[in-house]
């Protein structure tokens, strides 16, 4: 009896092992050199493009490559204090750029992670034949192409009056469409019927299920996707120049500075550079808080058995 519980199972040391050898394939070590360059030639541009920042326009053309003793902070002085866009006559600041950023990146990230979670949480949790036509027709508008769908769309939006208005993109952004939706539809469906089940026992009506017990359990997946979709629409300037050309965003101010402003105290390459830092340093501050939520894995509670 005690030989039988005191010997070791057979394999037990050699799965292990097979494991770490998976580890150390030569695949997954090539991977990882591939993604040290790729991250040592980001952070090497990256910190190129800090130096340069802080040298004058004269300073970056007889140095170009490596920056001198010298470093000239005025440049990011002058582009809080000088830096503006001219849109039919009215000048736009920073510091309004920077509040239609945030009233669209902001508002949009949050109803582009929303609405896709509670379209996906109905078809699941009532399964029909409308049901399986929202899932065919998300599946259908991510294959066709959407190119040459902007004329019709702008008319759209001047007949119904949301063209030029900032909530008319929050409108827009009242849609299901999209990777996302997959994303909550097969989270929701690997939950299985016991949660709301339960909670139907303990008297929860629908509303009680969506928001007290379903949103809690996507909870993660909910702050990943309103990060990503933040960050992208805060990089987004093409969808400003379309539908909001009165409400100039961070993103705009560079293509502004980039393609369209004359002034030649403002559109040297180290102006340039210094713009792109101080507008991408939000974004950045935002990685840094929030990396383990956008670099670690998805989880979701369990039912306990």
């Amino acid at each position: 009896m005690n030989k039988v519980l005191s010997a070791p199972k057979k394999g037990l040391f050699k799965n292990k092992n097979t494991s770490i050898k998976r580890g150390t394939s030569p695949f997954i070590i090539g991977l990882l050199v591939v993604f040290i360059i790729y991250t040592l030639s980001m952070a090497i541009l990256f910190g190129w493009a800090v130096f340069a920042s802080l040298k004058t326009e004269d300073g970056y053309l007889i140095e170009y490559l490596w920056p001198n003793n010298e470093f000239y902070f005025n440049n990011y002085i002058n582009v809080f204090k000088h830096f503006t866009v001219d849109v039919n006559g009215q000048i736009k600041t920073v510091a309004d750029m920077f509040v239609n950023t945030i009233l669209y990146a902001g508002v949009n990230a949050f109803i582009q992670a929303l609405v896709p979670c509670v379209v996906a949480y109905l078809v699941v949790r009532f399964p029909c034949k409308f049901s399986s036509l929202i899932y065919n027709i998300v599946l259908i508008t991510m294959i066709l192409p959407i190119v040459g769908a902007y004329p019709a769309e702008m008319s759209v939006l001047r007949g119904l009056g949301l063209y030029n208005q900032i909530w008319g993109t929050w409108i827009q952004k009242f849609n299901f469409q999209g990777m996302y939706f997959l994303v909550f539809y097969a989270m929701v469906k690997s939950m299985g019927k016991e949660y709301w089940e339960a909670a139907y026992i303990d008297g929860a009506d629908q509303y009680t299920v969506l928001l007290k017990v379903i949103m809690p359990l996507l909870k993660n997946t909910i702050v990943l996707v309103v990060l990503l979709q933040f960050i992208g629409f805060w990089n987004d300037y093409q969808s400003q120049l379309l539908y909001i050309p009165s409400y100039p965003t961070l993103a705009y101010g560079i293509y502004y500075i980039t393609n369209v402003k004359t002034d030649s105290d403002l559109v040297n390459t180290p102006m340039k550079l210094s713009a792109a830092i101080v507008f991408a340093t939000p974004i950045i501050i935002l990685f840094v808080i929030f990396r383990n939520k956008l670099m670690g894995n998805l989880t979701m509670g369990g039912v306990k058995e």
